[in-house]
Parts: structure tokens; sequence; C-alpha cells
């Protein structure tokens, strides 16, 4: 996803490199403040919300898979 990201701009690649970790890790760090009081209860609720975020991405790579290379 990265090169991806990077090939759309090839003319200004450190700028998207920038962007896209600034949004990586933003996105990152709001979802891990929304979700980890949620789920701090016990280490069981921890690994259901781990494996839910896994299956999610999951379902997401997958999705994205079946897309034509056109939209991609």
């Amino acid at each position: 996803m990265s090169l991806l990201a990077l090939e759309l701009f090839p003319a200004r690649r450190g700028m998207a490199s920038s962007c896209q970790s600034f949004l990586q890790i933003g996105l990152n760090a709001v979802t891990a403040g929304l979700t980890a009081p949620l789920l701090w209860g016990s280490a069981f609720s921890l690994a259901s919300g781990m494996a839910l975020f896994a299956m999610a991405g999951l379902l997401v790579w997958l999705i994205w898979l079946r897309l034509p290379a056109a939209r991609r």
C-alpha cells in the first residue's frame, strides 16, 4: 500500500511518505485511545478486541484483492 501511495506522486515522494506516515500514526493513536479504555477490563476482552481488529483487517484486504485493477 505504501508503494501504491508513493506512485501517485512520483515528483513528491518525500511529501507523500510524510503524509502517509502522519495519517497512519494519527489513526492508530485515535483508534487505540478510543478502544483501549473499552477493552481494558480483562485479558479476554483485550484478546477479543485484537482478534476482531485482525479479522477486520483480513476482510478489508480480501475485499481489496477482489477489486478490479483499474479501481485500485
